[in-house]
C-alpha cells in the first residue's frame, strides 16, 4: 500500500471516529475522556509501529519520545512519538512533517 491511500485511511477513519463520538451533546467531562482515550490510542499505534520497524532493523534501538500537539478538528491532542536512535523512524499515522491539522479542519477554517 503505497502512503498516499495509507494517508487517505487514516484520514476517513479519523473523520469517521470523530463524528460518531465527539459531537456537540457530549458533556464536560465525556469529551475529556474521549480526548484521553483519543490521546492513548494515537501513542499505541505509534509504538507498535516503532516496534515492527525496529523488528526489521538489526543496530537501531528505541530512544524514547518528544511531545507533539496535533490538532484533528476542533481536537487538540498531546501526543507522545516515539523516535530510534538512529533518526529514521517516522510514524505513519501522523500528518506530513511540519504539518498540525488535517485537511478537514482546514476546509472548516476556509467555509
Amino acid at each position: 500500500m503505497d502512503q498516499q491511500t495509507f494517508e487517505r485511511i487514516k484520514d476517513k477513519a479519523i473523520e469517521s471516529m470523530l463524528k460518531k463520538y465527539f459531537n456537540d451533546n457530549l458533556k464536560a467531562d465525556e469529551k475529556v475522556a474521549m480526548r484521553s482515550f483519543l490521546e492513548e490510542l494515537i501513542n499505541e499505534i505509534m509504538k507498535g509501529e516503532r516496534n515492527i520497524f525496529l523488528e526489521k532493523t538489526t543496530n537501531n534501538k528505541g530512544n524514547g519520545y518528544y511531545p507533539r500537539e496535533l490538532t484533528t478538528g476542533s481536537w487538540r491532542l498531546n501526543i507522545n512519538v516515539p523516535r530510534d536512535r538512529n533518526g529514521q523512524f517516522r510514524p505513519h499515522v501522523l500528518p506530513q512533517p511540519y504539518k498540525r491539522v488535517d485537511e478537514s479542519y482546514v476546509d472548516l477554517l476556509m467555509s
